[in-house]
């Protein structure tokens, strides 16, 4: 009776009487998504960078990203943080990846990558090395009045535009702001640009530095930027600040506000500008990365034994880091053979990809190993042909398995024991409220007759 009251109460009344939201009011259908979902297979992923996605709001579209992993392994952060060197860093979850992450990065390639999604702050044709987009507050840019900004890089780099957010400017004669960057209290360069007559609100203002700057790792820099003349009777200039702690690479000096809306940038090399190709901008801007090392399906020509993390980190932008599989030291017992030869004619298709199950066809000329780019975790297990063979924890987080030549059907299945376990107690606990009502709460009834 227990039972039938509480099934009553939890599925016809609740649903009856207060209908529950339907999925598309939190999660609409936009040119954006529609076009993600029609153009990705199997395990290729988007990686967002800013707010264009909150993370893991992706899986309710059915849209793979390398940020809704669900992983919080320490291995995980450390890959990651070869794109992006503060992901995750203050939240062991889930993160935004800021618009100054490395485009060049082999990791993105091996994480099978297929859109950089955005909502407009990065673009391939610019590296950005320092981005503090958000903002809360202003500050007034006056004749007497110099705004200064710190800054520290953590790698040699060159800054060709500093890009400055404006709250807004209204301007009845030409002003000039000039814009400076300093090593400690040392002026390394200048640039100066022109403020026509006009009333303008919300925008970037890109300052342009010819000879580019070098800047150095361990250093602090500073930008100034001033006006030539007093603003007169109604004359404004705001610049956009945040007065909240956040990913932060200095500080907003003489001031309440923490740091400028403001972006440090380098013009990017062809390799990069090649890279990544606008796909589409009607719902967000989504750059598909055409490189050609990118693959859902690594076939491998040697086998590599690594001690620890330090060993694998080191390899990633070497000639043959996508043909390599990078293996814990104690799985050498496993293996007789370390190099394996590649053939032309030899392919790996997907045939069936989803959460909890995948299917492989697979031809090789010559036995051979595979990694797939997917999370390895207890409770996958692996069959060829229906004979089951061993999971290599490979390349730190993913998964690898010994191929034998000839044609086969290879299949990973993930049944986790915890799963097994929680039906069990389940059923057990089922059994006993049954038990209970049958036999106890009938002795009871009786009494009370």
């Amino acid at each position: 009776m227990l039972i039938i009251i509480s099934f009553v109460d939890l599925f016809l009344y609740t649903g009856a009487l207060n209908t529950p939201t339907t999925k598309e009011t939190f999660y609409p259908k936009t040119a954006g998504t529609n076009y993600l979902k029609a153009n990705l297979d199997n395990n290729e992923r988007i990686l967002s960078v800013g707010r264009s996605f909150i993370p893991s709001t992706q899986l309710a579209y059915g849209i793979r990203s390398v940020q809704a992993h669900g992983l919080t392994s320490k291995n995980y952060k450390n890959l990651m943080q070869k794109i992006d060197p503060i992901y995750l860093s203050k939240h062991g979850t889930a993160g935004y990846i800021k618009p100054s992450l490395d485009l060049t990065s082999p990791l993105l390639d091996l994480f099978n990558v297929k859109y950089i999604v955005t909502d407009g702050e990065i673009n391939p044709k610019y590296q950005c090395l320092i981005s503090i987009k958000h903002y809360n507050s202003n500050i007034d840019l006056e004749y007497n009045r110099i705004v200064e900004q710190t800054f520290e890089i953590d790698k040699e780099e060159k800054i060709e535009i500093i890009s400055i957010k404006t709250a807004g400017y209204s301007i009845s004669q030409p002003v000039r702001v000039e814009a400076a960057i300093l090593e400690g209290t040392q002026t390394i360069a200048r640039q100066d640009f022109i403020i026509e007559n006009n009333k303008r609100s919300g925008l970037w203002q890109n300052i342009y530095f010819d000879p580019a700057v070098h800047v150095s790792p361990g250093k602090k820099y500073h930008i100034k930027l001033s006006i030539d003349r007093p603003l007169s009777t109604g004359e404004y200039f705001k610049l956009n600040c945040v007065n909240r702690d956040m990913f932060r690479s200095g500080v907003l000096l003489n001031s309440t506000c923490k740091d400028l809306a403001f972006k440090v940038l380098r013009r990017s090399i062809p390799e990069v500008n090649d890279r990544y190709q606008l796909a589409n901008s009607k719902s967000f801007k989504l750059y598909e990365n055409m490189s050609l090392n990118r693959k859902g399906i690594f076939s491998i020509k040697k086998i590599q034994f690594i001690d620890n993390k330090e060993d694998y980190l080191s390899q990633t932008y070497s000639e043959d880091f996508f043909s390599t599989a990078f293996l814990k030291k104690e799985d050498q017992q496993f293996f007789k053979q370390t190099t394996f030869q590649k053939n032309d004619d030899d392919n790996f298709n997907y045939l069936q990809y989803e959460d909890s199950y995948i299917k492989i066809k697979a031809k090789a000329r010559h036995d051979g190993f595979i990694k797939i780019p997917d999370s390895f975790y207890p409770g996958w297990e692996a069959f060829i042909d229906g004979k089951k063979t061993k999971i290599f924890k490979t390349d730190l987080i993913f998964r690898g398995i010994k191929i034998p030549s000839g044609e086969h059907i290879i299949e990973f299945r993930y049944f986790p024991r915890s799963l097994l376990c929680g039906g069990i107690i389940s059923v057990f606990t089922l059994f006993s409220i049954i038990t209970y009502e049958i036999f106890i709460g009938r002795k009871q009834i009786k009494k009370l007759l």
